[in-house]
């Protein structure tokens, strides 16, 4: 089980998006003033009511994650992120981005630098880390210094 702590939201649905084979649901959750995203796989138990919302009409889910890799959406603000990615690799990450905002700005026989604007996610975490010795985080600092972190846990394992 990912986590074993089971808690309670009352969630004002704005979304339901399929992300690599699952299901999610995008909701705002009063509580936390904030929107909260939930892997429908996960929800243990769910109720309806008739209390209708009257605020938050202006939910648009393309600007909610226009900055997110994948499902989870970040209140920060989107950053630069430069990437030196090797080759071959490099030629997959051309024909599948990572993100929508992804441009190359130097090519080379030895690979690609990309640059993105985007947040800081887990799932960018995963999806640089998927691709171990033929990426490297250029910038910004955060990035590689959470790389670096996950790398050195890593190592701990072997």
């Amino acid at each position: 089980i990912y986590k074993k702590e089971t808690k309670k939201y009352v969630v004002y649905p704005k979304l339901l998006k399929e992300h690599r084979n699952r299901w999610y649901l995008v909701g705002w959750v009063e509580d936390r003033k904030d929107y909260l995203t939930f892997a429908l796989d996960r929800i243990k138990q769910m109720q309806t009511n008739s209390t209708v919302q009257k605020h938050l009409f202006n939910f648009d889910p393309k600007l909610f994650l226009q900055h997110a890799v994948g499902i989870m959406e970040t209140a920060e603000k989107p950053v630069k992120v430069v990437l030196m990615v090797k080759s071959p690799y490099h030629k997959l990450i051309e024909l599948e981005p990572i993100h929508h905002s992804q441009k190359i700005t130097k090519q080379t026989d030895a690979g690609a630098q990309i640059e993105l604007n985007l947040n800081i996610n887990p799932e960018l975490l995963n999806t640089l880390l998927a691709m171990g010795k033929y990426c490297k985080v250029i910038q910004p600092a955060r990035l590689k210094n959470e790389i670096k972190s996950a790398l050195s846990e890593a190592l701990k394992q072997y």
